[in-house]
């Protein structure tokens, strides 16, 4: 598996969505490959939400359960100002099969969607980093370096990861699942469907004295 070079679906990225998208698709009978450039799984740490036709999805792949043991159910989200509540957004209240939605780490769903990859028999290629794209007559061709580790430096040696060689993979269909700054979007020349506004923000990471009761709150000041 690990020297095939030719798939019916190469996915680019190896996050939830391309986890996801390999599950669903290897079910269906489709001969599917996954690259990323990434060491190993667990390199980002992003909160993720779930939404009710997220959960629907894991529900059908039989997944549900796992994710739902390690996640926080969230019920409704209450916008406040400062202190005073002014509106709450109550999930029941919608015809759905799953009325709530999901908060969990990021890398723990990763885990979760790479051991049930693995019982499947397919293997994430890592430090596989896509570099080109183009169309040909019977799919897509996308070469990818390889990355190795070396030691470098004199005196103090330190390890730095190197191209060692790039690797050309050929498929019916390519899914770019390699993020917000895709770098297939760019190289399709696609990233003005996206805006370029710089954004900045903070995110604390704490535990609280209260009982939520499967409540998100959002405070705006």
């Amino acid at each position: 598996m690990f020297n095939k070079k030719k798939t019916d679906v190469l996915i680019i990225g190896a996050g939830p969505i391309g986890m996801l998208s390999a599950l669903v698709l290897n079910r269906k009978g489709v001969d599917v490959m996954i690259i990323d450039g990434a060491e190993r799984i667990g390199t980002r740490s992003n909160a993720t939400i779930l939404h009710p036709a997220s959960i629907a999805l894991l529900n059908k792949l039989g997944l549900k359960d796992q994710v739902m043991n390690t996640a926080y159910r969230i019920d409704e989200v209450e916008i406040h100002d400062g202190n005073q509540a002014r509106a709450t957004l109550r999930y029941g209240d919608i015809d759905t099969a799953f009325p709530y939605v999901a908060s969990i780490p990021q890398t723990t769903l990763e885990v979760i969607l790479e051991r049930e990859l693995e019982r499947e028999g397919i293997p994430i290629l890592w430090n596989h980093r896509a570099a080109e794209c183009k169309e040909t007559e019977s799919g897509v061709e996308v070469k990818a370096h390889l990355y190795t580790e070396q030691s470098v430096g004199y005196a103090v040696a330190h390890m730095e990861r190197m191209i060692g060689k790039t690797i050309t993979f050929r498929a019916k269909i390519a899914i770019a699942a390699d993020g917000c700054r895709s770098l297939m979007r760019k190289r399709l020349h696609l990233d003005n469907l996206q805006g370029h506004t710089t954004e900045n923000f903070v995110m604390f990471d704490f535990k609280s004295d209260v009982d939520l009761e499967n409540t998100m709150k959002i405070s705006l000041k």
